[in-house]
């Protein structure tokens, strides 16, 4: 009975070799803002919000 976990851990050690990580993972950035609309980002035309940081992230990235 002593034999059975070894076995069954045994047989699972050869599944953890396919388990590599990805060679190019994405790069997410999620911007949570609480209260805040997109069209109060400046990138929109806001006039009275200035949001540099956004603004170029929203001009280099993908929205």
């Amino acid at each position: 009975m002593r034999l059975a976990p070894f076995l069954i851990l045994a047989s699972c050690l050869p599944l953890l070799s396919f388990a590599t990580p990805a060679k190019n993972r994405p790069n997410i950035l999620v911007v949570l803002c609480d209260d805040m609309g997109a069209h109060e980002l400046g990138l929109y035309g806001h006039k009275d919000h200035r949001t540099p940081v956004l603004d170029e992230l929203g001009r280099t990235g993908i929205w």
